[in-house]
């Protein structure tokens, strides 16, 4: 088979890791998570990563009732792993530090109830970069074909797009809410961004779909998020 592409570094495969990412953040396709039970898999309580597709997780703001998930554990990674261990989604140095390699196991599908999700349990999330490795592997596992990364971005480019910015409507939001009130901000700016694109009969999220017109939409979002928060 031709090889499976790999990261040129954990700096490309990750958008924080070592970390808990930023609750700005919203949960995604890759996002790992401790502390979650696993129905079919196991009764005991561990680390699992998202695998769902992130066009599948939500309806507008809200998080599906079930999230597919599959299991992670430690593991002695090998150099070839990339490119020849395709059932497996290596996550290297996930915990911050050189020998905490783990990997998820690809094989190992199970449905989690969305409301284990708590941002607080987030360990590490993908860059743009590893949720595309992600799902090339996802691909060749089912189905044994190699789609190249550009096809796939191709199709992600638009929901990349939205969920950065989510994240600096939100951080926004949080950073003008302050300590006391960043849980309910948190919820109600997430609700206020969906609103935001559904305006005009979804005519935002309709242009999400042309890549020629990302730059125009981040700055309505930004010239939005100064009109709602920067007086606060």
């Amino acid at each position: 088979m031709d090889a499976l592409d790999s990261p040129e570094s954990v700096d490309e495969l990750y958008a924080s890791w070592g970390e808990a990412p930023s609750f700005a953040r919203p949960l995604m396709q890759g996002d790992v998570f401790f502390d979650v039970t696993l129905p079919g898999i196991s009764d005991e309580p561990q680390r699992a990563q998202i695998v769902m597709h992130p066009c599948n997780m939500r309806r507008g703001a809200n998080l599906v009732p079930l999230v597919t998930m599959a299991p992670v554990a430690d593991y002695a990674m090998q150099a070839t792993d990339w490119q020849k261990r395709f059932r497996i989604m290596p996550l290297p140095e996930m915990s911050g530090t050189g020998s905490s390699n783990a990997r998820a196991d690809l094989l190992q599908f199970t449905s989690v109830a969305s409301n284990q999700l708590s941002p607080s349990k987030r360990v590490a999330a993908l860059s743009d970069a590893g949720v595309l490795l992600l799902q090339q592997r996802l691909v060749f596992t089912q189905t044994r074909i190699l789609l190249s990364l550009d096809r796939i971005h191709e199709q992600m480019s638009p929901t990349f797009t939205e969920l950065e910015l989510q994240e600096d409507w939100v951080e926004e939001a949080l950073t003008a809410a302050g300590d006391s009130q960043k849980q309910e901000a948190l919820g109600q700016a997430t609700k206020d961004f969906q609103s935001w694109l559904d305006e005009d009969n979804r005519s935002r999220r309709v242009r999400l779909q042309n890549v020629r017109e990302h730059s125009r939409i981040r700055r309505e979002a930004r010239a939005e998020c100064v009109e709602r928060y920067s007086s606060r």
